[in-house]
């Protein structure tokens, strides 16, 4: 069962993509048990697609509605979020956090913070 924490979608970064290597997300104002700072490398690699393998079908679709997550019309069916661009995410203990990032012009990308979601173990 996953529970949302964080919905509210917000630009995190906005530059070029040697500035995107180097920069370190803190989620010190969402309600989320991660205190050390995230740096691309942390997710970079982790597609959101990646995620359906390590859930159960209603906790990865769930979290898919209640980001507004859809897929693209290509054969692969990748996942979108804000501006259309790829979801990344990175699992910390018991919380999942989405982002989407991409080139949005030539040598500009943009990082985009779209929710956090904590897995509640069922007893």
């Amino acid at each position: 069962m996953v529970r949302k924490l964080a919905i509210e979608k917000k630009l995190v970064f906005d530059g070029p993509e040697t500035e995107l290597g180097k920069m370190q997300i803190l989620l010190d104002d969402v309600d989320v048990d991660i205190h050390e700072p995230i740096l691309f490398v942390d997710f970079g690699e982790q597609p959101f697609e990646k995620l359906q393998h390590e859930l159960n079908p209603e906790d990865f679709y769930g979290i898919a509605k209640d980001g507004a997550f859809k897929t693209d019309e290509g054969f692969l069916h990748l996942y979108k979020g804000s501006e259309a661009l790829r979801l990344y995410y990175i699992r910390k203990n018991n919380v999942i956090v989405v982002f989407a990032c991409g080139e949005f012009q030539p040598a500009r990308y943009r990082l985009y913070f779209e929710g956090a979601w904590e897995l509640i173990s069922e007893r």
